[in-house]
């Protein structure tokens, strides 16, 4: 089997980085990195269309695991455009250092041993959400998070009407309490035993 000549170069090169990236593992594995933050990644040469080369990356692991692990969750970041669910695109004006998409269905765990310099962060209140929204797409559970949140909107509708037939049935009492010539906060008994005593 003969291998094309590109590849076999482009291989080598990459053990070589490789190696050198290893050599870094000790050190890399103490650094501090923050779910949210976007930072050059050494992707190396993978098989098929799994992302490869150096290209920006957003770490998407929580922040207890990124202080006490080795490793991070990271999801690339390219200029190739999509409609795809899984993609979230950065939207952002001409002067930020960062743009592309982030590919939400090519998430990978990696040593920090491969990231390199800090580029940028995503806002926690208009870029995460949307990460998050694309990350359960390309997992395939949006369609739960979406039955819970059905769930959830339920029971405080119910909520809600047992709070409102509450409150009508107190403002209930407070007028049968009012035409007994009772104060207003006046207990159930109370209204009860004034009723029984006119009845009699």
């Amino acid at each position: 089997m003969t291998l094309p000549y590109n590849d076999v170069i482009n291989m080598s090169k990459w053990m070589t980085k490789k190696y050198q990236l290893i050599k870094k593992v000790p050190s890399a594995s103490k650094r501090r990195v923050l779910r949210g933050q976007v930072y050059w990644c050494e992707f190396g040469e993978n098989v098929g269309s799994e992302q490869c080369l150096r290209r920006p990356a957003l770490i998407l692991s929580n922040n207890p695991s990124n202080k006490t692990s080795p490793n991070v969750i990271v999801a690339p970041i390219t200029n190739t455009a999509s409609n795809n669910g899984s993609v979230f695109p950065l939207n952002r004006g001409q002067g930020s250092p960062l743009t592309g998409n982030v590919l939400l269905a090519n998430i990978k765990t990696i040593s920090k041993a491969r990231l390199g310099d800090h580029i940028d962060d995503l806002d926690d209140k208009t870029e995460m959400p949307g990460v998050e929204d694309a990350l359960f797409n390309s997992l395939g559970i949006a369609g739960r998070f979406n039955k819970l949140e059905k769930q959830l909107q339920s029971a405080n509708n119910h909520l809600k009407n047992v709070k409102n037939a509450r409150n009508t049935a107190q403002d209930g009492i407070k007028e049968i309490a009012k035409a007994l010539k009772l104060k207003e906060d006046a207990s159930i008994e109370e209204i009860l035993k004034k009723i029984q005593s006119a009845s009699k």
